[in-house]
């Protein structure tokens, strides 16, 4: 279990994009169609952003895959997706609403043609660009309708790494679309979300151009100011902030730089802080290796690089990731939460592999003031599962395992307890 949660934390895998800004000259947006192969048709899709792309290819369950660079010259477009060693180029020409050309991988190719698709928006659904610091954010509100009072509003914040605002990640085989489902959810129920990607995820993927500028610092003073964009919404009558996963490190560092919210809701969030998983991780490595690994943990954490190290540690602690090390080993949940004066719900799978119910424990014993549920059958990412582990797995990557009831309740009813 401990390797797992390093390995969680030190393969944060980005394609780190280099492109040219293209938002003039086309539409960005959803584009469909399909790649001809000499022997057959694969149909795909593109959202077009502001200085990059994403794939979804349905048939071999990838979705908003970024690519790794991209050109726009007068009317031509070209895109490379990086596979490992393997590059899908796709080089062709904008003509309105359409984008067609020839497209190479490895040492096969054909033609491609899309077209622009728009997507129906849900009733009360509204696209969203927030400004912050430096660059303006993508995101989805969800307002309730037919509701003449105002209504509450979460803001979600979905965890480190590329998790992007429904809760999936590309490098993920498929998509669980746990965080839309439940925003969906809540919706339906008279409450208002906003869930957004934050730099590096999603369409805000190109924002994060190399791996030294990962900031977890950014991304709090970020959710800092989505919280303040909303604060003088009048169509809102609460704000409350919810982190899943590890993005409840960021929502409680982000509760101690505002108190423009109403209480905050945290959901299958580990008890150890980023520098303790380190820790224990090393305790388990090999003996020969565990000194090392300390004095290396003891110097990020005192803002001070490490620049000699063996080759054992030479992927955890690579000098590119360093930066981004230092600044998440100041973060502590359990710390933070203690500090929050406002209504707590801490919130807890007991089918989640990832987070254990002693973890769930420490929390509270952490936070005796906060309000915890443990939501029956429920795992990692939000899902209503069997026992069987094989069904737990498949709730990552298949949007047909639904949210329980208990967890949109127990949501409910926190925020009508602390109105």
């Amino acid at each position: 279990m401990r390797y797992r949660i390093l390995y969680i934390f030190i393969t944060i895998t980005m394609v780190i994009f280099s492109g040219i800004a293209h938002a003039q000259g086309f539409i960005t947006g959803y584009w469909e169609g399909s790649m001809k192969f000499v022997d057959g048709v694969l149909p795909i899709a593109m959202r077009l952003v502001e200085q990059g792309a994403l794939l979804d290819i349905p048939s071999q369950n990838l979705y908003g895959f970024p690519c790794a660079s991209s050109s726009f010259i007068k009317n031509k477009l070209v895109i490379v997706f990086a596979f490992g060693n393997t590059k899908l180029i796709f080089d062709g020409v904008i003509t309105g609403t359409q984008y067609a050309g020839n497209f190479t991988n490895g040492n096969t190719g054909g033609s491609f043609e899309l077209n622009v698709s728009k997507k129906p928006l849900r009733r009360g659904e509204s696209a969203l660009r927030i400004p912050v610091n430096g660059a303006v954010l993508p995101g989805t509100l969800l307002v309730p309708q037919d509701i003449p009072d105002k209504v509450p509003l979460v803001i979600f914040h979905s965890g480190l790494g590329v998790t992007d605002r429904n809760g999936n990640n590309y490098n993920i085989a498929g998509k669980n679309d746990a965080i839309k489902q439940l925003a969906e959810a809540l919706q339906l129920s008279g409450v208002a979300s906003f869930r957004y990607d934050k730099r590096g995820a999603g369409e805000a993927y190109w924002l994060v151009k190399s791996e030294n500028e990962l900031s977890p610092k950014v991304w709090t003073n970020d959710f800092v100011e989505i919280i303040k964009y909303f604060k003088n919404d009048s169509r809102f009558s609460s704000i409350w902030i919810m982190g899943i996963h590890d993005g409840a490190l960021i929502a409680a560092a982000a509760a101690q730089k505002t108190s423009e919210y109403n209480g905050i809701i945290i959901a299958c969030s580990s008890a150890y802080s980023p520098y303790e998983t380190y820790f224990k991780s090393i305790e388990d490595a090999p003996q020969d290796k565990q000194a090392e690994g300390k004095a290396i943990l003891e110097s990020l954490k005192k803002g001070k690089k490490v620049t000699n190290y063996s080759e054992f540690y030479a992927s955890a602690f690579r000098i590119s990731f360093q930066n981004y090390l230092i600044e998440l080993f100041t973060f502590d949940l359990k710390r933070d939460l203690a500090k929050i004066k406002k209504p707590i719900l801490v919130i807890q799978g007991d089918r989640d592999m990832q987070v254990t119910y002693y973890e769930y424990t420490k929390i509270m014993e952490a936070v005796p003031h906060a309000k915890g549920i443990v939501i029956p059958e429920m795992n990692h990412v939000l899902k209503l599962v069997s026992p069987f582990m094989d069904d737990n797995n498949k709730a990552f990557s298949d949007p047909a395992f639904p949210i329980p009831l208990e967890l949109l309740t127990g949501i409910l009813d926190f925020i009508k307890e602390n109105q």
